[in-house]
């Protein structure tokens, strides 16, 4: 028990460090992290408010990042610190400031601004929240502990009150919740009573060295002593316990059921888990540097994974062997698995969906809608009279318009995916959605492929308003002028045509970027995929153009279109089909 409370003692002060001077803030020095761009006229504006803090505060160090070359960087500290992404922005131990001079507070900003240096001057001085350069340091959490038995309805309610206050109170809190129906639980607590000269009553809530017995009284009182610790936080102690690095999908049913297999285990056995959504990018990334570090092949690689000691479970089925594994080290406790420095998540986009978006953006282009676009501009092309060479550019400059005409599309559709995510679980329901629609709108191709053997109109097509208005565009755009001006008008031409054709042809884009976002969480990756699917779409047009160039007429072209419409239909309505089932199953 000695050794124990010894060990506990060494790890609490460790925890309590941050609350004194620290040789990392250089005697006192405080450091700020400011970010923004040469180009920004907001910042040149803010600058002489920056020059002023440095020539009045001798002890403040501020460290200035480009965005324009630091850009992963802010991208990456403003989502750890859920700041606005707005320059210029300073950064401060766990505070970070907008400086906006054309807002009506500027001054109310800065002088919170010169508050805050002054305070974490007085407790000795703050090292910067970008280490090296690169390795973000802040925030640091405020560390909360809470011992009650959660078998007890009444001391499970009064826990669920202090954390409620806790979260709504102090902007970055960890709260460890430990189980005292557990004797480990009681020891850590015993222990912590005596290392921090506290006699207070279960169920009990420990604050820094403060420990608070927990009813309504004490809720105010326990968040203003948690409040102390906001400017640099506080570690939590390593309790003796069993870790076990859970990663899951909260829209897959499989993982929520196996989340609650997990919970219900760390009422029985003193287990930490270690969770991560598989739907950000840390939790991705840091999934295939498990997988790497256990050498697991595709084939194991379940809907969820857990990972305790040497052993990996990615089944339902598994949880009994968990379960077993877990008893094995209740008495001495097990230490996390360490990952790899290797594995990343552009692992999670390959085969089936790699074919389904160069099938969708092949089916897409191939759309009766996007052909007889540049059919029609074939043939308003014919018309201006200028060499062939000068028509293929012009052509191609069409076809790089309709490329990134319809990547913003893509670019939007892949936002709003992303974002969806951050409303919880109704965002269930668009993936639910998306998949009905596929489905909805295959059985739709399969019926215009039999009204088109009846020679009948189908029901898929651009409206005839917009047609029209197509058409007047195209022809208007490309009457006789000079080759400079006609190539910029074609660029723009075709950059307008396919937002205007979007009503048409996002028919298969809307469903295929779900199919992106459900393979990865990582818009970078899923970037590369929708410049993959754009590329698909063009290579039609690129084809026609080729045709064209060889000798082929629009009145050809035109036929050929009209011979393969119904077979494009089919294509399509198979792949929606196929993206519809899979969307389905994705969130089962």
């Amino acid at each position: 028990m000695k050794k124990l409370a010894l060990v506990m003692l060494l790890i609490f002060i460790a925890g309590m460090m941050p609350l004194f001077p620290t040789a990392s803030a250089s005697g006192g020095e405080v450091h700020v992290a400011y970010f923004y761009a040469a180009d920004c006229r907001t910042c040149v504006e803010a600058e002489p408010l920056i020059k002023s803090i440095e020539e009045n505060f001798s002890f403040v160090k501020i460290e200035r990042y480009d965005v324009n070359e630091y850009y992963s960087l802010y991208d990456d500290i403003c989502e750890k610190y859920h700041a606005d992404h707005a320059i210029p922005t300073a950064f401060i131990g766990n505070k970070w400031y907008h400086f906006e001079v054309e807002e009506g507070n500027i001054n109310e900003t800065v002088n919170e601004f010169k508050k805050t240096i002054q305070e974490y001057e007085d407790i000795g001085g703050v090292e910067s929240p970008v280490k090296d350069g690169s390795k973000i340091v802040f925030p640091r959490e405020v560390c909360i502990l809470q011992f009650y038995n959660f078998s007890n309805e009444n001391e499970s309610l009064e826990a669920s009150k202090f954390k409620e206050a806790f979260e709504e109170n102090i902007t970055y809190v960890k709260i460890d919740e430990l189980n005292t129906s557990l004797g480990i639980n009681m020891d850590n607590f015993e222990n912590i009573c005596e290392l921090t000269n506290e006699n207070v009553s279960l169920p009990a809530v420990f604050v820094g060295n403060a420990s608070f017995h927990m009813d309504d009284k004490n809720i105010s009182r326990a968040v203003e002593e948690g409040k102390k610790f906001e400017l640099t936080g506080v570690q939590c102690p390593e309790w003796k316990g069993i870790c076990i690095v859970f990663f899951y999908n909260p829209l897959c049913h499989e993982c929520t059921e196996a989340k609650d297999k997990l919970e219900g285990m760390n009422s029985r056995y003193p287990i930490n888990i270690q969770e991560y959504s598989t739907l950000s990018p840390e939790g991705s990334d840091m999934l295939f540097k498990y997988y790497d570090a256990f050498n697991i092949s595709d084939e194991e690689m379940g809907s969820f994974a857990i990972f305790i000691g040497d052993k990996y479970y990615y089944k339902l089925s598994q949880f009994d062997e968990l379960e077993q594994e877990i008893k094995k080290y209740v008495d001495t406790g097990l230490p996390c698995p360490n990952p790899s420095e290797e594995g990343n998540a552009e692992k999670t986009l390959k085969g089936f969906t790699v074919l389904t978006v160069m099938a969708g953006g092949l089916v897409d282009g191939v759309n009766p809608c996007a052909f007889a676009t540049l059919i029609f501009f074939v043939a308003y092309m014919e018309k201006v009279r200028h060499s062939k060479k000068t028509l293929l550019s012009i052509g191609l400059l069409f076809s790089m318009g309709v490329f990134f005409g319809y990547l913003l599309i893509g670019v939007g559709l892949m936002e709003f995916y992303y974002g969806i995510d951050k409303i919880g679980a109704i965002s269930k329901y668009i993936y639910v959605f998306a998949g009905v629609f596929a489905l909805i709108l295959a059985a739709f191709n399969v019926w215009d492929y039999f009204r088109i053997e009846k020679e009948e109109k189908t029901l898929l097509q651009l409206p005839k308003f917009l047609k029209r208005r197509r058409g007047r565009l195209i022809k208007i755009l490309t009457e006789d002028r000079g080759i400079a001006l006609l190539s910029v008008i074609a660029f723009a031409t075709g950059l307008g045509i396919s937002m205007l054709e979007f009503v048409c042809t996002g028919q298969v884009l809307f469903p295929i970027m779900a199919v992106i976002k459900s393979s990865s969480p990582l818009k970078m990756i899923a970037f590369g995929y929708l410049i993959l699917y754009n590329t698909m779409f063009i290579l039609p047009l690129l084809a026609i153009l080729a045709l064209f160039y060889k000798g082929y007429s629009s009145e050809k072209l035109g036929e050929m279109q009209k011979r393969g419409h119904g077979t494009v239909k089919l294509m399509t309505a198979l792949i929606l089909a196929v993206v519809g089932i899979y969307m389905l199953l994705y969130i089962m």
